[in-house]
């Protein structure tokens, strides 16, 4: 299964970026990985073929890019995306 998912230095900017985004793509809020875990326990997950546009969506959003990080999920293992 190969996935994003985005994590958060505190809960205001999950639940922000899950009302923000929610009404443009398919994502699922989660219990954030301990090993990627910004501070925040939730994490917001969304689909490999919404990449581009959720980082398009992202650089429009009033939330600080140091609040977040994105990840991709393939083959167990996390990634950090530098965006």
């Amino acid at each position: 299964m190969e996935y994003y998912v985005i994590t958060f230095s505190n809960t205001h900017g999950a639940i922000s970026t899950e009302k923000y985004l929610k009404g443009f793509f398919e994502i699922v809020v989660m219990p954030a990985p301990r090993d990627i875990s910004r501070g925040c326990g939730l994490a917001v997950k969304f689909r490999p073929e919404d990449l581009s546009a959720v980082l398009e969506k992202m650089a429009h959003f009033s939330l600080n890019k140091k609040m977040y990080s994105i990840f991709h999920f393939e083959e167990g293992c996390y990634t950090l995306l530098e965006y």
